[in-house]
């Protein structure tokens, strides 16, 4: 299994947890942080990450801040 693969499927678990009822719907963010050189390889495989999120029931909205640097 590659590292984006690992990491792919350790998200899925986490998002599948569900969130805490005591946190507002506006603070509902998970953001995905990861190393520059790792950019390709994330990008190549982000359907894994939003099939997850949305096996676990909640929305993909995706925000990409590159062309802010």
């Amino acid at each position: 299994m590659s590292r984006i693969q690992q990491l792919a499927k350790t998200y899925g678990q986490h998002i599948a947890t569900g969130w805490q009822r005591t946190v507002a719907d506006s603070q509902r963010v998970i953001m995905i942080v990861y190393d520059k050189e790792l950019e390709r390889d994330i990008l190549a495989h982000k359907d894994e990450f939003e099939i997850a999120t949305k096996q676990a029931n909640h929305d993909w909205f995706e925000v990409n801040v590159a062309r802010f640097r």
